[in-house]
């Protein structure tokens, strides 16, 4: 999958190479007295739920021996090695760090104790992880050329004291500290049993960046940095993102693409897996990178503040976070990222499909780990399918995913603009997600952050890393003052919710949002005149009113009394509470929503809450849907469904003027007008459609002219 450095004279193996095969057949051509050695100077120290063993190599610089480990609840002698179980098999050069020499280019061995040396050239290691508690003891032999020497223990190669053991979490291993203080460097090792080691082994490295004037008496914003691919982590003082919060800067040396792969093909074969199951091994440990600093007194991080961000490759393992992780990410910044895995056709040939095999047999996923409880219901689920971001939040679109910032170039093809960022804009829309994006010209070289469309609002400026887990948000779509969705070829730079805000804790302009059980409250402004957009209230904190409730909803503007529009609707059936065509100022709206059974006593339609709102009796068969209170020619119900006045003879539907180049009709703000034509009176053909309407007159300006012939118009509710 990669390359990796290749120190002279020895096999780069180490702990990366993974498992190693069983013993060969044959005793070779050595004499007895090379095949009576055995590894010396065995040690075994227990520290935060592992054990480190540590041994001297019998040959140093040989690629064919290795060492098997054993471990029993009794000394290990030649009695009773049999019953001892065998742990792992592991090569020659065991101690060498393949990943970290690659990237430092030069030869780099694992550091096992915090801040101590590293482990000398001819020394092998086998890091454990017992999923028991108790005293045990250690063994390690030698095999050459197919021949293990289970006749030869002392206390060289065989603990005669036991090591006791808790099954724990286990912690890293500091490794590296700067000057400064600011960035630290760990070393996490997986448990060897629960891993796949072919593909690059069960050790990885991961750095800590506090910024400068980080003080662990206030909790901070913590981001996760993911590496584009072919790139690898950073260690030093200028790492932490514009010094606003705590980075974990996580490394991908195999490019795994931020997810995982195989459980058990044997990766150093060459070829993609034909059967077995994808797991998400990577996640699992970005995620306990994330969990180590948190439990860590060292660091104070806000857990309500957590966030996942870069580009490429990056981008793409961010993205896949905050889709699979969101009760975890406030908020999500992911650049040029791959959204549908199968349909990019240079990743999928040359990385997805030798790490997950091929699309058409869409091998199954599990997922594990900490944090992957929400997802295990997808178990089971192709990969390819399960990596579909958007056919999925589709599919399940009451899953609060957090906010996404998201970026493509239309010349960019290393991640294919056609099948990846053109199509997400509508997707995002589609799947009522709360997001913002910016679409330009670029290629694969990406953005400057100077360059991201921040200074517009306070919502919007990434930099403050404000968002937050523990408060809703509004999911803003097909907002009037959007581009088109794909993103048009001109204007060059293309733009999605830029310009609407909303009044929250951290963007304070109208009050803090009311999120209660049967009340929410939200104030959405415009940045750029008067706009509509669907408005769908995202991961509430209380406000979850179960599917088919009633809801009775008011659009107020700020500084006013009587509401702009209001009506009702009900929650859907994935609990989601949309308000279509949302009229947004740029003074400010008010949004209220409160939960209500929308009673109908007379049982006609039109439901008590409208009736009493305008002094009619909801009891009174005489007020009812039948009725036509003010006389104009529209039955109540009628006026309802369009949401006019039914005491006001004036306010009702209808085409008011018809000029050479217009139409005009008394209208609602926020209901959606449908204009159609007829030559003939019998068949009327759809004019213009969803003509949403922000004001209480709308106007319709027609193309060049007429059609022809001339017929008549009719409006009706779209």
């Amino acid at each position: 999958m990669c390359n990796r450095f290749q120190p002279e004279g020895r096999r780069a193996a180490g702990l990366r190479s993974g498992a190693f095969p069983g013993a060969w057949l044959g005793l070779g051509l050595l004499g007895w007295s090379v095949q009576a050695q055995q590894p010396a100077n065995l040690s075994a120290v227990h520290r935060a739920g592992q054990t480190f063993l540590v041994w001297d190599e019998v040959l140093p610089g040989s690629t064919s021996d290795f060492y098997r480990i054993y471990r029993h609840t009794a000394e290990i002698t030649p009695a009773t090695r049999a019953d001892a179980e065998m742990l792992a098999a592991v090569p020659q050069g065991s101690s060498f760090y393949p990943a970290e020499s690659d990237r430092l280019d030069t030869n780099v061995h694992y550091v096992i104790e915090d801040l101590g040396p590293q482990l000398g050239t001819n020394q092998g290691l086998f890091v454990y992880t017992p999923r028991n508690t108790g005293d045990f003891f250690y063994a390690a032999t030698w095999v050459s050329n197919g021949w293990e020497n289970t006749g030869d223990f002392s206390a060289a190669n065989s603990l005669t004291a036991s090591v006791y053991e808790a099954a724990a979490d286990p912690a890293p291993v500091l490794v590296r500290l700067t000057p400064s203080g600011r960035t630290r460097t760990y070393t996490q090792f997986m448990d060897y049993h629960a891993w796949n080691a072919t593909l690059g082994g069960y050790a990885y490295n991961y750095s800590v960046a506090l910024p400068a004037n980080y003080t662990n008496t206030t909790a901070w914003p913590t981001h996760l940095k993911l590496v584009s691919r072919g790139s690898r982590y950073g260690d030093d003082d200028t790492s932490s993102w514009y010094n606003r919060g705590i980075q974990i800067h996580l490394d991908d040396p195999d490019n795994t693409w931020h997810y995982g792969f195989n459980e058990s093909w044997d990766y150093r074969q060459g070829d993609g897996p034909t059967n077995g199951v994808i797991v998400n091994f990577t996640e699992q440990r970005h995620l306990r990178a994330l969990y180590d600093v948190m439990r860590d007194p060292l660091y104070n991080v806000d857990t309500n503040r957590l966030y996942a961000w870069y580009s490429s490759m990056g981008g793409s393992g961010a993205m896949t976070l905050g889709f699979h992780y969101p009760e975890l990410f406030a908020a999500v910044f992911c650049w040029q990222p791959v959204t549908r895995y199968r349909t990019t056709e240079h990743w999928r040939k040359q990385d997805f499909e030798p790490l997950w095999g091929a699309a058409s047999n869409n091998l199954p996923i599990v997922n594990r780990g900490r944090f992957a409880g929400p997802i295990t219901n997808f178990n089971g689920l192709g990969v390819f399918d399960w990596m579909d971001h958007f056919a999925i939040l589709t599919n399940q679109p009451g899953r609060h995913v957090p906010m996404f910032f998201f970026h493509a170039g239309k010349n960019d093809d290393n991640i294919e603009y056609d099948t990846q960022g053109a199509p997400a804009p509508a997707l995002f829309q589609e799947a009522r997600a709360g997001f913002v994006a910016m679409i330009d010209p670029s290629s694969h070289s990406g953005i400057a952050w100077v360059d991201w469309p921040t200074a517009a609002t306070t919502n919007w400026d990434i930099r403050n890393l404000n968002f937050r887990l523990d408060s809703s948000f509004p999911a803003f779509s097909w907002a009037s003052g959007n581009d088109a969705a794909p993103p048009p070829a001109s204007p060059l730079t293309n733009f999605y919710n830029k310009t609407l805000e909303w009044s929250c804790a951290w963007n304070d302009f109208a009050g803090d949002i009311v999120d209660t059980p049967t009340q929410y409250v939200i104030v959405v402004r415009s940045g750029a005149g008067t706009q509509h957009a669907a408005v769908t209230i995202r991961r509430p904190q209380a406000f979850r009113p179960a599917p088919g409730t009633g809801i009775i909803w008011s659009n107020i503007p700020l500084g006013a009394v009587e509401a702009l529009a209001f009506g009702d609707l009900r929650v859907d059936a994935h609990g989601l509470v949309t308000l279509p065509h949302t009229v947004i100022t740029p003074t400010g709206n008010r949004l209220v929503f409160r939960t209500d059974p929308l009673t109908d006593s007379l049982n006609d339609g039109v439901p008590d809450y409208w009736l009493d709102a305008h002094d009619l009796d909801p009891l009174d068969p005489a007020d009812g849907a039948s009725a036509d209170s003010d006389e104009d020619g529209f039955t109540n119900e009628q006026e309802y469904r369009a949401r006019t006045n039914p005491r006001d003879a004036g306010s009702r539907l209808e085409i008011e003027e018809l000029a050479p180049d217009r139409i005009a009709w008394q209208s609602s703000p926020g209901q959606s007008y449908r204009l159609e034509h007829t030559t003939n009176y019998v068949d009327w053909l759809p004019y213009a459609t969803s003509v949403v309407a922000v004001g209480s007159v709308t106007e319709f300006v027609a193309p060049s002219e007429w059609p022809e012939p001339a017929g008549a118009f009719r409006l009706r509710l779209d």
